[in-house]
């Protein structure tokens, strides 16, 4: 059986995932990965042999998501292109973690296409929502990469076909102590910005994790890492506590620590 495992590289959460689940999925068929967005800095420990521009998610420098810009950074000619020059018709199987190329290009072909990931979780009505809906984005989400059939990952499985989320093996086997450091992950925070906010706080000892970090640099009372898993593993299982942004894995991690 050929299957397509299909994520977004808009953030490390997804990629994370694929982590675990490619090399899994490998052993039953013969995997071949695509993805699209920029975002990314974590690697794959699997080839990658479909990469697409897609639409990446632009950001301001507090990290909330700017809709404008991501939208005017849309190559619409080659979005387009790239749906149609997807090879899906070579596939058995689409596996699709909330990636717009191959979930559209399914749509073009009448092919199906299995939603699994985090994002799928939101067909669902069981799944709780704030009690002020943000109508608009909820809508974008469900858009962005349809697909047949949907498979959600989630805190609690709120419906039968919504999982309990995928921890990495390398979380599941890391040893775990509590030294009084606290994880940052805030990836698409501006670095002086975080600078200026956790510095206040001397109190703690902040380990940093954000893009623009190229090394690790010690500043007083923080410590600025690069994005990478090993780093971020290491200080996520000998901390006491993370605090993270609006992504998945990264917290589901730490509730299962």
């Amino acid at each position: 059986m050929k299957v397509l495992y299909a994520f977004q590289s808009t953030g490390n959460g997804h990629i994370a995932r694929a982590r675990e689940l490619v090399p899994r999925f490998a052993k039953f068929a013969d995997v071949t990965v695509a993805t699209s967005g920029m975002n990314s800095q974590v690697k794959l420990n699997y080839p990658i042999t479909y990469t697409y521009k897609g639409m990446t998610m632009v950001t301001t420098p507090k990290g909330t998501i700017d809709l404008i810009k991501s939208l005017k950074g849309l190559d619409v000619f080659l979005f387009a292109k790239d749906i149609s020059q997807c090879p899906i018709i070579d596939f058995d199987v689409v596996i699709n973690d909330f990636e717009p190329v191959s979930a559209w290009a399914c749509m073009l072909h009448k092919k199906p296409c299995i939603d699994l990931g985090h994002q799928a979780s939101f067909y669902y009505d069981e799944v709780p929502r704030p009690v002020i809906k943000d109508l608009v984005s909820e809508k974008f989400m469900l858009n962005y990469a349809p697909c047949s059939y949907h498979f959600g990952i989630h805190f609690k499985p709120y419906h039968p076909r919504i999982f309990t989320p995928v921890i990495r093996s390398e979380v599941r086997n890391h040893p775990v102590s509590q030294n009084n450091h606290i994880t940052v992950y805030l990836s698409f925070y501006d670095t002086n910005y975080l600078k200026e906010v956790f510095s206040k706080h001397k109190s703690v000892s902040w380990h940093i994790f954000t893009r623009g970090v190229e090394k690790i640099t010690r500043q007083e009372n923080l410590t600025l890492f690069p994005i990478n898993s090993e780093d971020f593993i290491d200080s996520l299982c000998s901390g006491s506590g993370l605090i993270a942004g609006a992504g998945f894995e990264g917290p589901a991690e730490a509730l299962y620590l």
